[in-house]
């Protein structure tokens, strides 16, 4: 029975661990989730919908309601005097009225309508990869926020450490003092050092507070106690970039690719099938006195054949819009790998203080092991031990600091390579 209770106790202080840790891809994927630009991806997706229905119902009938009436002040007459013949030969009224119903129906375009249509796709696919790039670049920000806050949590832990260690040497120093060992202005220093210990842990947790809320903001959730989870394991190599912003480049470039043929369709010929149902007076009988309904149908032949090379430097335009974006592709390219060097050199950098730091705390751990003897018997002062302690202090938040800050540079680098 108590082996049950055991297991049982294990399996849920392990799941408590787990709702309370929150790791780095955690709070990513939150607060992209949380960004409103993940709002504008569904707002661009409905847009693109309703212009494709446009464009498409231009391949559809068109309907035209028109109505007239008019008035003139005079009027066709014919009056012929040949004899032996009688002629009456009516003149329409002053009056005219005129209502009809126009149907006109694209036959052939050119392939504007399905040039209009892979340019509305080509601007839907850069738009939403522009979006994906705004969110991506959210990541660094979620990053160093949240190695920052890591950091202050850790330089607050190992000052709260030294300050347990100081207060037990002040409980060693009154009662030195107490005895007549040691001076009281040794218990005063440390009771001063002890202060700015304070002084310190009070700055640190207002930093602390400040991240957190920061981070709360980012991920739109209240982090309260959870615990950060730092990434281990991390590996890191040399490999091909896979930036959002490549893709970007190219659809970009789909996009002026998709204008230029649309331009260069509006030059190509239209055929349009038409046809007019009216009623009015007159009709197509232009000498009846009378109301009639009337209709025709017909072809129609639409061609630009001269513009002045209107579309043609339009294109040219587009080209030249091309070769922009190839040229932001290169300026890109030669950030991102400025933004590499950089980075592998802090990573190598980071590396080697981690081993000097290792060295470094062994050492002043040792030196504050005599000093602190020497301090209760009396051979030193208190300065002499705040100094040393203080010296081991700051060995180990360097150190503590420079294994967090080799994590970020890992995790800075995968996200300069776009595999994060």
């Amino acid at each position: 029975m108590k082996q049950i209770l055991f297991v049982i106790f294990v399996v849920l202080a392990i799941q408590v661990k787990a709702q309370e840790e929150l790791s780095l891809f955690d709070c990513h994927q939150k607060a992209v989730a949380n960004h409103p630009l993940g709002l504008q991806k569904t707002e661009l997706e409905q847009i693109n919908k309703l212009n494709l229905d446009v464009i498409t119902s231009s391949f559809l009938p068109q309907f035209k309601l028109n109505g007239q009436a008019t008035y003139q002040s005079d009027v066709v007459s014919i009056d012929l005097d040949i004899p032996g013949v009688n002629l009456d030969i009516p003149s329409p009224s002053k009056d005219q009225y005129k209502m009809t119903v126009e149907v006109n129906q694209m036959i052939y375009d050119g392939g504007l309508t399905k040039n209009r249509r892979n340019l509305e796709k080509s601007t839907y696919n850069a738009d939403v990869q522009q979006v994906e790039v705004d969110l991506y670049g959210l990541k660094e920000q979620v990053n160093n926020v949240f190695f920052q806050l890591f950091i202050l949590k850790e330089n607050l832990a190992l000052i709260k450490v030294t300050r347990q260690d100081l207060e037990q040497k002040l409980t060693t120093v009154k009662s030195g003092v107490e005895n007549g060992v040691l001076l009281e202005s040794d218990q005063m220093k440390l009771e001063a050092e002890l202060l700015k210990l304070e002084q310190s842990i009070e700055e640190l947790e207002i930093s602390v507070s400040a991240s957190r809320n920061i981070l709360s903001i980012l991920m739109g959730e209240e982090i309260g106690d959870k615990i950060l989870s730092l990434p281990e394991n991390i590996e890191v190599s040399e490999t091909d970039l896979n930036r959002p912003e490549y893709l970007l480049f190219n659809l970009q470039k789909e996009k002026l690719s998709s204008a230029e043929k649309l331009k260069a369709s509006e030059k190509m010929p239209k055929v349009y099938g038409f046809g007019q149902f009216g009623y009015g007076k007159p009709g197509l009988n232009m000498l009846s006195d009378q109301f009639d309904t009337y209709y025709l149908v017909g072809l129609s032949l639409s061609w630009n054949i001269w513009d002045w090379q209107k579309v043609n430097k339009e294109r040219q335009v587009f080209k030249i819009q091309e070769n922009i974006v190839d040229t932001k592709q290169s300026v890109f390219d030669y950030n991102i790998n400025i933004n590499k060097e950089k980075t592998n050199g802090e990573i190598l950098k980071l590396e080697k203080a981690i081993i000097k730091d290792n060295q470094l705390i062994e050492l002043q751990n040792k030196i504050l092991t005599s000093v602190s003897s020497q301090l209760d018997n009396g051979v030193i002062t208190s300065t002499d031990y705040i100094a040393q302690l203080n010296a081991v202090t700051h060995a180990k938040i360097s150190m503590k600091t420079h294994e967090i800050q080799l994590v970020q540079a890992k995790i800075n680098l995968k996200t300069i390579q776009g595999n994060l």
